[in-house]
């Protein structure tokens, strides 16, 4: 309702399995040593990378895509390291307006795109999957900074919409969510869409680390879908980590969202 339509690219999802492959140039890292370029960061090695539709436009739910491989186990190593140095209890709301609440029991923290090569290396990457130019994906332009999410056994964020009614800030509107998951937890901890597929709803997990969830918050008119309503589900608890201290990452989920805006 008067919005103009949105000027990003917006991957077609016409069916179910409908698979995009993009090739890029910008490779994994294999350690997580940013400086250490020449060792860690093989740069002939490019890369082709699938987005495969698990939710289609229309009546049956909101764009929603897999992205199995987009990150390496180092890349998520290197996100993990920096995370736990900045993530603090979440709040719920955009900007100034954010508040607790019990709707999300989480920490949070935010990273930029220039606090390492590894994070730059990303950044180009994920503008590439996204069909997007890259060097626009910063928080004076299209994107957020990286948000790092941390969940522990029992913690959830309940169901919600990644856009707002009004959009009252130099950004736009809000129109995808890129979700990569850097430690996928043993039990839970999927993100769910509860009104997906005429409201049977649709649960995602990627099978390991470095996988993400991509999925568009905007109809083509501009308009805000309200089908892309999302859950971060509870972690549970695996039993077999409860004595072991070394592992207990197995009853956390680590997860990213970055946030980009179509402008007004």
């Amino acid at each position: 309702y008067g919005r103009p339509a949105p000027v990003l690219n917006m991957w077609p999802a016409n069916y179910l399995g409908q698979t995009h492959t993009v090739e890029t140039s910008h490779s994994y890292w294999i350690c997580d040593e940013p400086d250490n370029a020449e060792k860690c960061h093989p740069s002939d090695q490019k890369l082709s990378l699938d987005l495969t539709v698990a939710s289609y436009a229309g009546m049956n739910g909101p764009r929603v895509f897999v992205l199995p491989e987009l990150m390496s186990e180092a890349e998520c190593d290197h996100i993990l390291r920096l995370g736990s140095g900045v993530v603090k209890e979440s709040m719920v709301g955009q900007g100034g307006g954010g508040f607790k609440s019990s709707s999300r029991t989480s920490s949070t923290g935010w990273l930029g795109r220039r606090q390492s090569p590894i994070l730059e290396t990303l950044q180009r990457r994920f503008g590439d999957m996204l069909g997007l130019d890259e060097s626009r994906l910063t928080e004076r332009d299209l994107a957020e900074q990286l948000q790092v999410v941390r969940y522990e056994h029992g913690q959830q964020y309940n169901p919600h919409h990644d856009f707002s009614d009004s959009s009252g800030n130099s950004y736009g509107q809000r129109f995808l969510t890129l979700l990569l998951y850097v430690v996928v937890p043993d039990e839970g901890g999927h993100t769910s869409f509860p009104k997906a597929f005429g409201g049977r709803g649709v649960r995602i997990k990627p099978p390991k680390r470095g996988g993400a969830v991509l999925f568009y918050s905007m109809l083509p008119d501009g308009n805000g879908d309200d089908l892309s309503l999302h859950a971060g589900e509870v972690v549970e608890r695996n039993k077999k980590y409860d004595n072991d201290e070394s592992l207990n990452n197995g009853n956390e989920k680590w997860v990213c969202n970055l946030w980009i805006w179509d402008p007004d």
